[in-house]
């Protein structure tokens, strides 16, 4: 599956020049599995195009540093 072109609405803020995003239909999401299958994708967001790398976060201790 690839997700390329796909139009998929989400939360995002750039911190250092790094992206960080979450999506809106949260882990049951069909983007969401299918950029964890993935592993690295492209997103293009406010204006600018990040190549990433997807991974969930595992614990609430991350969850909340991530918030």
């Amino acid at each position: 599956m690839t997700t390329t072109g796909t139009l998929t609405r989400f939360w995002s803020v750039v911190v250092a020049g790094r992206l960080f995003c979450r999506t809106y239909s949260g882990t049951d999401g069909k983007w969401h599995r299918a950029v964890i299958a993935q592993k690295a994708g492209r997103i293009r967001t406010i204006g600018q195009t990040f190549d990433v790398a997807f991974a969930s976060i595992a614990d609430d201790a991350h969850r909340l540093a991530a918030s």
